[in-house]
């Protein structure tokens, strides 16, 4: 019995602490605002250096940050790419509130292109921590409380620009406080025994190591591999060996080849929309003579998104028959929202048409999975 209550406590620890986590590093309601802000007398900043000099930097800095993520996240153990990723959001929000020009937006970018990078961390260190048995309570805990701090975030957004006409200064000051906090919660989660790749929990090792004994003791084979399993971590060139075999196997099957394409291009999609629909927002309804709603829009996505993505899982539909055919049709439709986006020079139009976007993107991902 006590026993089992260690392991509750084990798992229900760092699962807790990464929720929170998660909460207060979504919880930013100055992220609506972003474009107002940095065209505001605050910074000052014209649309055409924000679409062709700042902007852009967070894509490529994400991209290029996300390959050395991946691979040295598993080799440090997870929790030093979390802290990383704290001290990301960190830079970035000093930079919005107390930095100012071009170059130091540039530099905010890119700190927030880092950062998000870091997410690779922080969604798989908790299948580090707990057993498989608790995977997908843990996975639905911490999707959850990201989802949450979205929805906070950006309730409290429009709530303190609409009803107590806060400036947007202000509201970074307290997206700054809100990612200080991830950070410092972030220090005390456990640092992994076991890894996926590169470090071998003893008790895995011996506990298969007896199973496999009690079938067949005098194999020598068997012992052979017992006795891999005994090692305690992997070559860094033995993982990398390791995850280009897995990747010529599985792109060698022509059919994940089609849905990993759909995802990539689904989400390459999705963050073009994300990064540059506000200056579109700015430039149809300005927001120094206009009252905007981006808190309000943003909150009814993350809403209808989850929902979409959550009754999608419900759909009693053969995906290996129909599952090509309705990324299609979903793709198409996509395309045509975006056209209506480009063309209309109605913010409410435009308002919906995002918000649509955002459920069938979310629609799309889940099918893919």
């Amino acid at each position: 019995m006590a026993n089992e209550y260690r392991k509750t406590e084990s798992w229900i620890y760092p699962t807790v602490l990464l929720c929170l986590c998660g909460v207060f590093n979504y919880l930013k309601p100055s992220e609506p605002f972003l474009t107002p802000y940095l065209m505001g007398p605050e910074q000052n900043l014209t649309s055409s250096q924000l679409v062709n000099s700042v902007y852009p930097v967070w894509i490529y800095s994400y991209l290029a940050s996300l390959i050395p993520v991946f691979l040295i996240t598993d080799y440090v153990k997870y929790k030093p790419v979390i802290i990383a990723q704290g001290i990301g959001y960190i830079s970035c929000w000093l930079l919005l509130c107390f930095a100012s020009g071009v170059p130091m937006m540039q530099l905010m970018q890119f700190c927030y292109g880092v950062a998000t990078a870091g997410e690779i961390g922080y969604y798989s260190y908790i299948y580090t921590i707990v057993e498989t048995n608790h995977y997908q309570k843990v996975t639905s805990y911490v999707r959850a409380s990201t989802l949450l701090g979205l929805f906070i975030g950006s309730v409290l957004s429009q709530m303190l620009y609409s009803l107590a006409h806060l400036s947007y200064y202000y509201l970074h000051i307290i997206s700054l406080v809100n990612v200080s906090i991830a950070f410092l919660i972030s220090l005390f989660l456990p640092i992994p025994k076991k890894t996926i790749f590169f470090y071998i929990s003893d008790n895995e090792s011996t506990a298969s190591g007896r199973e496999e004994l009690q079938v067949e003791e005098e194999s020598e084979d068997l012992k052979q591999s017992t006795a891999k399993k005994h090692e305690k971590s992997k070559t860094f060139k033995a993982v990398v060996l390791d995850l280009l075999g897995d990747l010529k196997v599985c792109y060698t099957n022509k059919v994940l080849l089609r849905w990993s394409v759909w995802w990539a291009l689904s989400t390459c999609g999705w963050i073009l929309v994300v990064n540059y629909v506000q200056n579109l927002w700015e430039t149809i309804l300005p927001s120094r003579t206009e009252v905007i709603y981006n808190g309000a829009v943003e909150t009814v996505a993350t809403v209808f998104g989850a929902l979409g993505a959550f009754c999608i899982g419900f759909v009693k539909l053969n995906w290996n028959l129909w599952g090509e055919l309705a990324l299609g049709f979903f793709s198409l439709l996509k395309f045509a929202l975006l056209m209506l986006i480009y063309w209309t020079d109605n913010i409410w139009i435009c308002y919906s048409a995002y918000v649509i976007f955002i459920i069938l993107y979310n629609v799309v991902i889940t099918i893919t999975q």
